[in-house]
């Protein structure tokens, strides 16, 4: 939780913890992910790929 309050306050430095920077530069990514519309479907596969997608970084088609 220490890096969330830094991060909350402004003090965390970018550069300073690589795995902390990768979860910074996906959140939003993962964050869509994680929400999915009322009349929104998707299988499984669909799914573990999109996923996939988001924990590598990649661009959605």
């Amino acid at each position: 939780m220490r890096s969330v309050d830094l991060i909350n306050v402004g003090a965390y430095e970018a550069g300073s913890d690589a795995v902390l920077d990768q979860a910074i530069a996906r959140h939003d990514s993962i964050e869509n992910f994680l929400q999915q519309g009322i009349a929104e479907r998707a299988g499984v596969d669909e799914s573990i790929q999109h996923l996939t997608h988001v924990l590598n970084g990649l661009a959605l088609n």
